[in-house]
């Protein structure tokens, strides 16, 4: 029996992809008040009205929640849980990110004296030239290495 004011209740696997059950957890307490060997709406809502003390109930994004906590309580506050709620939010950022900010961004090359010389040179000069410099880079460390023992 729980006396609990606010509640979180959520869907878990009994046997994945076939059989569910709701976990019915105290919010302030974070203990677990009841476990139902199942999530249909009827019976969680049945479930919900043996406790009319019940005034917020944290859940995630489920239509039948949602329909078996209104038939219960009518009176009662849903929420998102916190879980649902930071995914929603950085799914959306995600998606306003892709719709407002191009894929690629042209960047525009300061022209200083001292890079004139890189910006006549072509890309593939560019890559061989990095290419060139880090196998000298490499063939000094060993040579150092070797003359240090």
């Amino acid at each position: 029996m729980t006396h609990s004011r606010v509640v979180c209740i959520d869907d878990f696997a009994i046997k994945k992809g076939q059989t569910y059950g709701t976990l019915i957890v105290d919010y302030e307490t974070s203990k677990v008040v009841d476990m139902i060997p199942s999530r249909d709406t009827e019976i969680v809502a049945q479930w919900l009205k043996s406790y009319p003390e019940i005034e917020v109930v944290s859940r995630d994004g489920s239509i039948r929640y949602a329909k078996a906590i209104r038939e219960a309580l009518p009176e009662a506050m849903q929420v998102s849980d916190r879980f649902h709620l930071v995914k929603n939010l950085v799914d959306g950022a995600k998606e306003y990110i892709k719709r407002t900010i191009p894929v690629r961004i042209k960047l525009e090359a300061s022209i200083t004296p001292t890079n004139q010389k890189a910006k006549k040179l072509t890309k593939a000069a560019i890559r061989k030239q990095d290419r060139e410099e880090a196998k000298n880079e490499l063939v000094r460390t060993v040579k150092e290495m070797y003359f240090n023992g």
